[in-house]
């Protein structure tokens, strides 16, 4: 066998740490980036907090001129850090969830620093309950890494406890819970894996008959079943009210509208003057060598927040235009997509997606999440992702407690209302809405 030297040239997206931070704060709420800030002011010196400053609104013709300024536009500005990527249709899980305290079961000693920069990202990728909210290929496509590096961060992470986290869906969740205490009673496995809605009617005679075995043992399998947690994170966080801030507030006045962040405590940031004369002043190279290492933390900081203002304004700027006659009440909400605001704003999808998410708009019609403006591919015929969601939720909302309507008749009861959807879609629909299966929602289950 001949040994030689070979060179080859192959293409990959890498992302560094500070292209991971700046997405990070695109992508936080209000309050989270509150929180950040007050972290970071306790920790670098450069950083200086002025209540006194005020934010500012701005119109729509004013944000035409941000987007497609003479000097740098929202594009230029992020398309290093977002190009080639996809965005998810979901919203990450960041209430009282602490990913580096569940991160602490991981031995750092078998991963690296890269892959554990990953899983902590990953952690965006978490609904409400625990449960994985995109595929696995999608979320790699978002990261910009190999797949085969996101299903073994992946895999690390399901391993984790509450048992059950990062599963794709209930059945999922459920199995694992059960693989976890050992059991192997096949029959378990498959009720879980095929017939929950049945279990959750409580079909005996039906699942007998289908697992070849007597209505005691489907009910002794029911009562192993029961004792699952359906939801892993439902022990990592308690129950609350909820009261919505919106990130974003439009208004309507004189025919155009004007958009405001907010943001008021992030405005009153600044870089410390005194620490910047210490800096050209200092005769130690070691104190020289720290402070500027801090005053570029603290700069980068500053730029990325007024980043994430150009790019939010821009956008709800586009997606007032787009929604004019809904945000007014005057009309139904119209089909839109993130590529579309992407398009008219000139940002990539995926950065349209990431600031968008976890995030509220005010309008002088209510307030909602501004990922439920956006419809996608969803849209069913002249009907919207979210008045599906809305019909859906009626349906549940009038449904008998000791009978709830499993997925299939979900679907049935839409057709009869001129609306054509897949078990599939109508399942998904529901658990983005938070609101769990005919077996979760019986009386008797919770």
């Amino acid at each position: 066998m001949e040994l030689r030297n070979q060179i080859t040239v192959e293409q990959k997206t890498a992302i560094s740490i500070q292209q991971m931070q700046s997405l990070e704060i695109l992508s936080l709420n209000s309050l989270e980036l509150d929180q950040y800030l007050k972290r970071e002011f306790e920790e670098n010196p450069f950083l200086e907090y002025d209540p006194v400053q005020k934010r500012t609104e701005l119109t729509v013709s004013e944000l035409a001129m941000i987007s497609h300024g003479a000097d740098q536009s929202i594009s230029d500005i992020w398309e290093e850090e977002e190009e080639d990527r996809n965005q998810p249709d979901s919203i990450g899980y960041k209430d009282d969830l602490e990913p580096e305290e569940l991160l602490l079961q991981i031995d750092a000693g078998q991963v690296t620093k890269e892959e554990l920069l990953i899983m902590r990202e990953m952690f965006d990728f978490l609904d409400e309950k625990g449960y994985l909210a995109v595929p696995l290929t999608e979320m790699a496509d978002i990261l910009g890494i190999e797949a085969a590096l996101a299903e073994k961060c992946l895999r690390i992470l399901q391993e984790m406890e509450p048992v059950g986290i990062f599963s794709e869906n209930l059945s999922q969740c459920l199995s694992r819970q059960v693989q976890k205490l050992g059991i192997t009673n096949r029959n378990i496995y498959r009720i879980i894996e095929e017939y929950l809605e049945e279990l959750a009617n409580g079909e005996y005679e039906k699942l007998a008959q289908f697992l070849g075995i007597s209505e005691q043992e489907v009910r002794k399998c029911e009562a192993v079943i029961r004792k699952l947690n359906p939801f892993p994170l439902a022990q990592a966080k308690t129950e609350q009210t909820m009261f919505i801030i919106p990130d974003l507030v439009l208004t309507w006045s004189d025919g155009t509208w004007c958009v405001q962040l907010n943001e008021s405590e992030s405005d009153c940031y600044s870089i410390s003057s005194y620490y910047a004369k210490m800096v050209s002043e200092t005769k130690d190279s070691e104190l020289r060598g720290y402070l500027l290492e801090r005053w570029r933390r603290a700069r980068w900081i500053l730029d990325g927040i007024e980043r994430r203002k150009r790019t939010l304004r821009a956008i709800a700027g586009s997606i007032a235009e787009k929604q004019e006659a809904f945000f007014l009440g005057k009309g139904r909400m119209r089909p839109m997509t993130r590529r579309e605001i992407g398009l008219l704003t000139s940002l990539h999808e995926s950065t349209v997606g990431r600031a968008v998410n976890d995030k509220y708009l005010q309008f002088p019609c209510g307030t909602m999440l501004m990922s439920e403006l956006f419809c996608g591919n969803a849209a069913v015929g002249e009907h919207t992702a979210f008045e599906v969601k809305e019909r859906i939720r009626d349906l549940i909302d009038g449904e008998s407690k000791m009978r709830p309507y499993s997925d299939a008749e979900l679907v049935e009861c839409l057709r009869r209302q001129g609306i054509t959807v897949s078990r599939r879609a109508a399942a998904k629909y529901r658990e983005q809405m938070g609101i769990g299966s005919s077996f979760e929602r019986k009386k008797g289950n919770k």
